[in-house]
């Protein structure tokens, strides 16, 4: 089941085609067989992703919360990351912190496809006959997903977790409430919005079909919150299509800010044109929540 399991990582990964995604070779699976063994070794040969998953950010905080402005942001960029899975008729079934990373850049990849599934008529006939295998993280997996059950609308519940996890810095299960079937997060979080508790909510509804219905909607919420975060679809596109923001040399902004005064530009102007007005605007978010207004300077 492991080797499966690790084939259709790496299939799923070579449809994918997303900044906040890793990246494959077409032939990026092999098997290699060293002398002497009775079993081959499967390989998987993938973009690394230098940085920290948010499990591990947290506690390299000393455990602190993140802000709700934080919070959001990152909202913002997994519902566009899951927008693009569940374009290709996939979801994720395994979204907790420990499966985000965090890169150097300040954005988000979503990582682990081991477990993913295509929504296809043969996966609709297995799922009936109860031949689809769980995957279960504590705190993260919707009931329906635990019955063998899961929907793309499953990722959202596992999503509206890993806020709750970011915004308390605790499970999601510590505000669970077995009398009413309910978790009751929103207390533990001071002056977050009514909005986005209420979205984060709509998530982690016990019903598939109370909560959003796809990514966009999630995203379009997001928008009704802070219009500015619109910057982050802008964003995207620009990682997916500037070579600025590619290649084996620019893994992330930081080198690829290097390479621009390596290149011995002539002034400021030119170094201007060659950074995007949403790479700046994230630069000041990121380094607001540290140093604060100075970060416009």
């Amino acid at each position: 089941k492991y080797v499966e399991l690790f084939r259709q990582e790496a299939r799923v990964l070579e449809i994918m085609n997303h900044p906040g995604i890793p990246r494959i070779d077409l032939n990026g699976y092999f098997t290699y067989c060293p002398q002497d063994a009775k079993e081959p070794l499967h390989c998987i040969v993938m973009e690394k992703i230098e940085g920290l998953n948010l499990e591990e950010y947290l506690l390299k905080r000393g455990n602190r919360p993140i802000s709700h402005k934080r919070a959001l942001r990152w909202l913002a960029e997994l519902s566009l990351i899951l927008e693009q899975v569940h374009s290709l008729n996939f979801f994720h079934r395994d979204i907790k912190p420990s499966n985000i990373m965090l890169k150097a850049n300040g954005c988000l990849v979503l990582i682990d496809f081991g477990t993913a599934r295509q929504v296809s008529d043969s996966y609709i006939e297995k799922q009936s006959a109860g031949l689809i295998t769980g995957v279960v993280s504590s705190g993260y997996t919707p009931i329906e997903q635990m019955r063998g059950k899961a929907v793309k609308q499953s990722d959202f519940y596992a999503l509206g977790g890993t806020m709750i996890f970011l915004l308390t810095a605790s499970s999601p299960l510590e505000f669970y409430n077995s009398q009413k079937d309910k978790i009751e997060w929103s207390k533990a979080v001071d002056n977050i919005s009514p909005e986005f508790a209420s979205l984060i909510d709509s998530m982690i509804s016990s019903f598939p079909i109370n909560r959003p219905k796809n990514a966009r909607e999630i995203f379009q919420e997001i928008l009704k919150i802070d219009s500015s975060l619109h910057t982050v679809e802008n964003y995207w596109k620009k990682a997916s299509n500037d070579p600025f923001f590619q290649g084996e040399a620019t893994n992330n902004v930081l080198v690829s800010t290097n390479n621009i005064i390596a290149a011995k530009l002539d002034s400021p102007k030119q170094i201007k044109q060659q950074v995007s007005a949403e790479f700046v605007t994230r630069s000041r978010q990121e380094l607001a929540e540290f140093i604060g207004p100075m970060a416009s300077i």
